[in-house]
C-alpha cells in the first residue's frame, strides 16, 4: 500500500528508497526473524527493492502451494453462516464472493464474507453489499482504463455480459512499468492488473502463459460496471 499510494501521488522512486532500506534492515542479518512473509497484489521487484536479498520463495495466485490460505474455502463459508444461523443465504453469499481462482480451487474473498456475516446476523435477509469494492480506490485500473481502445472497451463489455476472454499476463510486473505510455503494452498491462487485483479470474489455463479471464463473481462485475460508468444501474439489476 506505501508503493501504491506513492505510485499515485508522485513519489514511487523516494518510497522505493525508503522501502528498501526498511525491508533490508528488517530482514537481512536479523537474528531475531525465523522467516518473514510479505503480502501484496502487484509483485515487488525483487531488482529494485531487496539489494543484497535473495532468499524469497513467490507463491502468486496461480499457485497451488498456499492457495488455501488466500481466502475462505466453501466449506469455511458454510461454517460461518450456520454458525449465525443463515445458511439458507449460502448460495446469494457464494454469487456475490466467490469465483477467485487460487492454484487449483475456488477462493471467496474473506472481507466480503466478514463484513456481510456482520450484517446478515442482524437481519437475515440483508441484501448482499460491494464491500471490498467500497474499501480501495483502485486508481491504477481506473487511469489504465482511461487510455483504454475501442477494442479493450468492447471487451470489458463482453466480460460483464458474462463472456471470456483469452489474455496474456505478466506476473513480475510492477508499478514502475504502468509508466510505459505505449498503447499496446498498457492494454497488456490492464489484464494483468486486472487478475492480479482479482476483478478478473482465470477459469482454465491454455498453453504459451495464456489465460481465459472472467469477472468471478457479482461484486466483481459490479466494480467494472462502476468504472464503465453505468454504477447504479448495474447494482440496482442486481
Amino acid at each position: 500500500m506505501p508503493l501504491d499510494k506513492a505510485y499515485q501521488d508522485g513519489y514511487y522512486a523516494r518510497m522505493v528508497k525508503l522501502i528498501r532500506s526498511f525491508l533490508s534492515q528488517a530482514l537481512k542479518t536479523n537474528e531475531s526473524l525465523e522467516f518473514a512473509v510479505l503480502t501484496g497484489c502487484l509483485r515487488i521487484g525483487r531488482e529494485s527493492i531487496f539489494t543484497g536479498l535473495n532468499h524469497f520463495k513467490v507463491f502468486s495466485i496461480s499457485d497451488e502451494q498456499c492457495a488455501k490460505y488466500f481466502g475462505f474455502t466453501d466449506d469455511e463459508v458454510k461454517e460461518m453462516l450456520k454458525y449465525y444461523g443463515v445458511e439458507d443465504r449460502f448460495s446469494d453469499v457464494k454469487d456475490w464472493y466467490d469465483g477467485y481462482r487460487f492454484g487449483g480451487g475456488d477462493i471467496y474473498c474473506p472481507w466480503d464474507v466478514i463484513n456481510q456475516c456482520d450484517l446478515l446476523r442482524v437481519s437475515k435477509d440483508a441484501p448482499m453489499r460491494p464491500h471490498w469494492e467500497n474499501s480501495s480506490s483502485n486508481a491504477i485500473i481506473r487511469d489504465i482504463l482511461e487510455d483504454a481502445t475501442e477494442a479493450v472497451k468492447g471487451e470489458i463489455e463482453a466480460l460483464i455480459s458474462g463472456e471470456a476472454v483469452e489474455k496474456e499476463i505478466i506476473p513480475e510486473l510492477t508499478y514502475a512499468d504502468l509508466d510505459n505510455r505505449n498503447v499496446n503494452i498498457r492494454q497488456t498491462y490492464l489484464w494483468s492488473v486486472l487478475y492480479a487485483t482479482g476483478y478478473l479470474t482465470d477459469t482454465e489455463k491454455p498453453g504459451g502463459g495464456r489465460h481465459k479471464l472472467v469477472i468471478p463473481n457479482k461484486e466483481r462485475k459490479y466494480g467494472l460496471a462502476c468504472y464503465r460508468k453505468n454504477c447504479r444501474l448495474a447494482y440496482e439489476k442486481e
